[in-house]
């Protein structure tokens, strides 16, 4: 048997939330911050979370990517269809490679959420030991397109933009029609104003739940620096 916690800020849930064994198809109640799951040798574990609240995911690795052309059968290179490959100079092991050449052969994430809308920093984390593009679209609107060059094809850089989310879910869309993109690592989505913020004061009374600027849910001993805290920012 082996014991492994489940962070539910990990799966994007915040606040209360409610787990369902769905296995045995009964409640197990509610819980907050995390689970401790027991799964046995060769067994598996399946629940069902829900929650207050519905956090904003930063990071959205490639290998999560959608590529509208993906197939295995033939040559990826040749037929211009995208890859998942292995490396380790990743953030998550795997990149999405072979993009590019034509419209279809694009990465896609399909359910961006924004709990509010409006305005984000995109960061592409990319590897390219070469000049290449990439366009970047939101819901079907063209964004910007941009120049990179990591400076090699094991190095990862990063491109920073500005763009616009609608409250909800989000699709976010990077292509090239007619010449190869670079590889991509990830992209990291951030709202330039966290959603629910009203002034700033110097402190909360305790027992109030506090979230990072990312709307994640922070325990009493993580709360440093600025966090948001009924409604307000608070600087501990």
């Amino acid at each position: 048997m082996k014991t492994i916690k489940v962070d539910f800020s990990a799966i994007d849930l915040a606040g209360e939330v409610q787990l369902r064994d769905l296995y045995q198809k009964r409640d197990l109640g509610t819980f907050s911050e995390s689970y401790d799951v027991t799964v046995p040798k060769h067994g598996t574990r399946i629940y069902r979370a829900s929650a207050d609240r519905r956090l904003e995911r930063v990071r959205y690795e490639a290998e999560a990517g959608y590529n509208s052309v993906y197939q295995e059968i033939k040559n990826n290179q040749s037929e211009k269809t995208g890859s998942y490959d292995a490396n380790t100079n990743c953030s998550g092991g795997y990149k999405a490679g072979w993009l590019g050449s034509r419209e279809q052969n694009d990465l896609q994430w399909r359910n961006v959420f924004s709990r509010q809308g409006g305005k984000y920093q995109l960061t592409i984390g990319y590897l390219c030991g070469e000049s290449r593009s990439i366009t970047v679209s939101v819901n079907g609107k063209r964004v910007q397109t941009v120049s990179v060059n990591s400076g090699g094809w094991d190095k990862v850089g990063r491109k920073v933009l500005t763009m616009e989310l609608l409250p909800g879910y989000n699709t976010i869309r990077l292509s090239n029609a007619s010449a190869w993109m670079p590889d991509i690592d990830y992209i990291d989505v951030v709202s330039t104003v966290p959603a629910d913020v009203g002034s700033t004061v110097s402190d909360s009374p305790d027992g109030h739940k506090a979230y990072d600027l990312q709307g994640r849910l922070l325990g009493k001993a993580s709360r440093r620096g600025l966090v948001i805290s009924e409604g307000k920012k608070v600087l501990h």
